[in-house]
């Protein structure tokens, strides 16, 4: 019997630079920069985050490592330094899940639960309102009989909150469920208007979406196994008058699909998640817009081994949206974080990958008003032995390099040059040139990456040049200046 794995919370952090003006054959690479570790030492995991307008970050997920008997939500508040400004617990002596967060326009946070710590009938919805320091203000448990577990809200330009989930039916089966939430004109008092469930009879409700297309307008999907075992995601609409419709043109598409995240650009949705195929996951963007239906979008690499979308976010500018997840693709053990950039017209510009021996899933992305990219998930990966962490990663930049380009361009800020010595079927030979002025210590070739992420072994010719056996995708370099080492990967497309 394989020992029980603990899973931590894991927070990624990525700078996104010279993303304006690049057209859509352009490439991109992150550079990782650090990374730290938060948590109890138990069970973490963080499952969606929000930026606040001083680039300040919170993030909820679930923490089984308190003194509690189940489980806690977890929220964490972080500076724009990514120092940690606090962690909270919050529940009682049941299951109580973080599942969403938003931020609201006077600083409070929302947010949404799932707990069985405070009623006799099952598991409810929770609604939670925060200050700005994450002390709780008010609290509201939409208490009925049987099981509902939230997954994802929204709160509209007039203050009206749309809640979707799943509630358990007669049949031991998965139906979803929708709840209106209005104010109730007292300071952080929030009450149920409304409510719904809309029969699936699925297997398993795997994941649900709502978003404000407009005030009183709303989008959603819900992505399930069906009762035949197979997975399927459907496009919905819900009007002012909370009245509900299933979309009716191109439901086949949905077929063997599962989504978990989406964002509205050009009124539309986009759909990240995965496509269901000889019982593996490759991942899938959907397109879906009223009347039109649903529509795959699929111009990224062909992964071959499991590999799913969880989360999606804009660039401030939203010139370009990243898509992240976790993947079997890349030689990482048992999966690793990786992430896909697309610009505006939907055109894959390029990923990224980080993992290690064990388990790195990345559950969600923001890009702050810097345009840093952050990722928060579970890493089972930098540990001791079968102790665990949560970790935070930063990154650094990226550079462009145009198709068809013979040489790197512009390596390190023209700080030394890269030449391609041999490029034949034989060898692939590169050479680091330190020829510039200034130097005080030489550069060095340390990895190379295929186009997969994967790396390739090296064969070191002296110091400064290295063989491989098939052409990089991109090289790593370390160097020595003023007395501090740095390292930069940039990237070749031939």
């Amino acid at each position: 019997m394989m020992p029980f794995m603990h899973k931590y919370l894991v927070l990624f952090l990525f700078s996104v630079c010279g993303l304006v003006g690049q057209a859509q054959s352009s490439s991109v690479v992150i550079d990782t920069l650090w990374w730290d570790r938060m948590g109890y030492g138990g069970n973490e995991v963080l499952e969606r985050m929000v930026v606040a307008e001083d680039n300040a970050l919170w993030a909820v997920g679930t923490t089984s490592s308190s003194e509690s008997y189940g489980q806690d939500i977890y929220l964490v508040h972080l500076d724009s330094a990514h120092q940690c400004l606090g962690s909270f617990s919050l529940g009682g002596n049941g299951v109580d899940l973080g599942v969403d967060l938003l931020l609201l326009p006077n600083g409070n946070l929302l947010l949404l639960g799932t707990t069985s710590s405070f009623s006799a009938l099952g598991y409810d919805a929770v609604l939670y309102v925060l200050d700005s320091n994450g002390q709780v203000l008010e609290t509201k448990i939409i208490e009925e009989e049987g099981w509902q577990f939230a997954q994802r809200f929204d709160v509209s330009a007039n203050g009206g909150i749309s809640i979707s989930g799943k509630e358990l039916n007669a049949s031991g089966n998965w139906d979803l469920r929708l709840w209106k939430v209005i104010s109730t004109g007292a300071m952080n008092v929030y009450d149920v208007d409304d409510q719904m469930s809309i029969g699936i009879n699925a297997q398993n409700l795997e994941s649900s979406f709502v978003t404000h297309e407009s005030n009183d307008n709303w989008w959603g999907f819900a992505s399930y196994w069906n009762e035949d075992s197979i997975p399927q995601t459907r496009a919905f609409a819900i009007d002012a008058q909370f009245d509900f419709q299933w979309d009716s043109v191109n439901v086949a598409n949905g077929d063997s699909i599962l989504m978990h995240d989406a964002i509205v650009k050009d009124n539309a949705l986009i759909m990240v998640g995965g496509f269901y195929h000889n019982n593996q996951f490759r991942p899938q963007l959907m397109k879906w817009q009223p009347g039109l239906g649903m529509w795959s979008i699929s111009n990224y690499p062909d992964y071959q081994r499991e590999t799913m979308f969880h989360g999606v976010d804009f660039a401030q500018d939203s010139l370009v949206y990243c898509a992240v997840g976790w993947s079997f693709e890349f030689g990482f053990g048992m999966g690793g974080g990786f992430y896909n950039f697309f610009d505006q017209n939907d055109q894959w510009l390029g990923n990224g990958f980080i993992g290690g021996d064990l388990l790195c899933k990345m559950n969600d992305v923001v890009f702050d008003f810097d345009n840093h990219l952050h990722s928060v998930g579970l890493d089972n990966s930098h540990n001791q032995g079968m102790s665990q962490q949560a970790w935070l990663v930063r990154g650094n930049g990226c550079l462009f390099v145009q198709p068809n380009t013979t040489q790197l361009e512009n390596a390190i800020a023209s700080c030394f040059e890269v030449d391609i010595v041999s490029n034949t079927v034989e060898e692939f030979v590169i050479k680091v040139n330190n020829n510039q002025v200034g130097w005080n210590g030489q550069a060095q070739l340390i990895g190379a990456f295929d186009v997969m992420g994967r790396s390739i072994p090296m064969q070191r010719i002296g110091l400064n040049a290295v063989r491989l056996s098939t052409p990089p995708q991109c090289v790593l370099l370390k160097w020595v200046m003023n007395g501090e080492v740095f390292t930069r990967r940039v990237f070749i497309q031939e």
